[in-house]
């Protein structure tokens, strides 16, 4: 986890090294809320910190991934004398602030899992819905292994937009529009929005995550189909987002390479009445240049049953490789695989505010 750097008011592409990094979880600032508010600036947690270094990267990447509060954050505040304690506190402001705050939040994420949290959700889900203990074998487990890509698609999956980035070049404030985008990533960490703390039924309005920590991984040309069938009878209809992150391999040609990506995995989502399908980040057409792809509906409730799919391109490395590697120890496969996560979530959760949104049945 990296910080994105304070050269953002310097404009576009100032994303530092290693926070360019493809497979790091890259982290913005957002304002906190707290005073001073300087000028005529906007000091609000939906509001980007004018200091916040933008994306994109050389190769057209989305970073930062996400961003946190970073704005007047109160820290520890050392006296510099290493013989002595002291108890003081000091606001600071940058991306280094933001980033510890994320990286708490993955911590929780973690834990989240390996104390039998997400084991138990899903078996109460499950016995709503079906009277089972379990809707399909992978959703349902207790996880003591946690791929930091399952954290990071967490973190990404139930990130919230920050609409905002007060200009102080130019005086005036821009609006950022949905994520993600090259200032927020996919926006403001946001934790009770990325796992579910309470049990609500499916069919009156409740939280939802499936995951699949996929380490068997998928291998060149195959698919991976996963059915979302909608059990809701009543309640607001809300947004479901889908989210498939994976550790690519290093370009060994990353100096002059235009594109970074190596591992081409597609995530999908179609609407089995209509045939409509929905392409992540935004996008009309696949996205061959991020190995963090979400797709957001808008209105689910409009299908019956909605078909997920992951979706391999070429694959080269037989495992996931380092620099320090060497040709015998890392090299192409005539039988590759690429490890992943994914993550479905249908959520009524708004950061610090927690509410209930309708949820969907999960099965294979």
């Amino acid at each position: 986890m990296y910080a994105a750097g304070n050269d953002g008011d310097s404009g576009d592409e100032t994303v530092g090294s290693p926070a360019t990094s493809k497979n790091c979880i890259s982290v913005g600032a957002s304002e906190t809320g707290r005073w001073p508010v300087v000028d005529d600036s906007v000091d609000s947690p939906n509001h980007l910190a004018y200091f916040s270094s933008i994306g994109m990267t050389a190769d057209g990447r989305y970073k930062p991934d996400v961003v946190a509060p970073g704005y007047y954050v109160v820290s520890a505040e050392s006296n510099g004398d290493a013989e002595t304690t002291s108890c003081s506190v000091a606001y600071s402001s940058g991306t280094s602030m933001a980033t510890p705050i994320a990286a708490g939040a993955a911590a929780l994420v973690r834990q989240y899992f390996a104390n039998g949290h997400y084991a138990k959700h899903t078996e109460y889900i499950a016995g709503v819905v079906s009277g089972s203990t379990c809707l399909s074998s992978y959703f349902c487990y207790n996880k003591t292994w946690i791929s930091g890509n399952l954290v990071k698609a967490i973190m990404v999956n139930g990130a919230e937009p920050i609409w905002a980035r007060y200009d102080y070049a130019n005086g005036d404030e821009q609006n950022l529009g949905n994520p993600p985008t090259k200032e927020q990533g996919w926006g403001r960490v946001a934790l009770e929005a990325s796992v579910p703390v309470t049990q609500t039924s499916p069919y009156t309005g409740g939280t939802a995550l499936f995951v699949d920590d996929n380490r068997t991984g998928i291998v060149p040309y195959e698919t991976k189909s996963y059915k979302w069938n909608n059990v809701q009878t009543s309640g607001s209809q809300v947004p479901l987002h889908v989210t498939l992150v994976w550790n690519d391999p290093p370009n060994p040609n990353y100096e002059t390479a235009t594109k970074q990506l190596v591992h081409d995995l597609d995530l999908t989502v179609t609407c089995d009445a209509t045939g409509q399908v929905h392409y992540p980040n935004g996008g009309s057409s696949a996205d061959e240049l991020n190995n963090v792809e979400k797709v957001n509906i808008s209105h689910p409730m409009s299908c019956t049953s909605m078909t997920v799919e992951v979706i391999a391109n070429a694959l080269s490395y037989s495992r996931p490789c380092t620099f320090d590697d060497d040709d015998s120890t890392c090299s192409t496969s005539s039988s590759p695989t690429q490890p992943y996560g994914k993550v479905y979530l249908q959520f009524y959760i708004y950061i610090l505010i927690l509410r209930l949104r309708p949820i969907q049945e999960v099965c294979t």
